[in-house]
């Protein structure tokens, strides 16, 4: 086998190892920012989350008070009617 015959051999072998090298970095790459926007949609989806049990609390909080309210008012009307 001639000397120029083996060069031509080790540069297709390069080119072959240097392209399955960026094929791998490429998908490491793809992976790594498919791993970030995972983390940002849960982390997003977390937070509204606990917007939403926050909401829920408020209200909840929100009902007692009116409940509370309206009972003052009945007991109000009630003595008032009484007298």
């Amino acid at each position: 086998m001639s000397r120029k015959c083996r060069f031509v051999r080790k540069i297709k072998f390069g080119k072959e190892l240097s392209l399955e090298v960026m094929m791998i970095n490429s998908l490491k790459n793809e992976n790594l920012l498919n791993n970030e926007n995972n983390f940002e949609s849960i982390h997003k989806n977390s937070n509204e989350d606990e917007d939403e049990d926050k909401n829920e609390g408020e209200d909840e909080n929100e009902n007692k008070e009116n409940d509370s309210y309206n009972i003052e008012v009945e007991e109000e009307s009630l003595t008032n009617k009484s007298h």
